[in-house]
């Protein structure tokens, strides 16, 4: 991603508009040992280049070029579930929630070619759990 551009990476994330969505109290934002999203197809510096970064399982950064307003916003679900989307198809080995859910295991069946390959870690007892490839 750094390397994409001409311009220094700094620069260019500092020039983008940031939006932090909050999830409610029945949502919450994965994370994974890849946890920034971008379209790598566009990379970060063209006006319809957005990033995603879950901060926590509450708070997620997307920074993008389009001229909306920056802060705090509420997330609906929708938003959630695009975002969670993103972070799971960019799972390397693990993709982290804070909780242990039917959403987060539905996550990566749905988002990963390598299921198989992929493991789920959550609190209280950090269990790693392989997840079986269906079909």
């Amino acid at each position: 991603m750094i390397g994409e551009s001409d311009l220094k990476f700094t620069s260019i994330l500092s020039n983008m508009t940031w939006q932090f969505f909050v999830a409610s109290d029945k949502e919450e934002f994965f994370t994974n040992d890849n946890p920034i999203f971008y379209f790598r197809e566009y990379g970060i510096n063209k006006p319809f280049s957005e990033l995603s970064f879950p901060i926590s399982s509450k708070v997620c950064l997307v920074a993008s070029w389009q001229e909306v307003a920056e802060g705090y916003f509420l997330a609906d679900a929708a938003q959630v579930d695009t975002i969670n989307d993103r972070t799971a198809q960019r799972a390397g080995q693990f993709l982290y929630a804070a909780t242990a859910s039917k959403a987060i295991y539905d996550y990566t069946l749905r988002n990963n070619e390598n299921t198989n390959q992929i493991k789920l870690l959550y609190p209280p007892y950090y269990m790693y759990k392989n997840i079986p490839r269906f079909g």
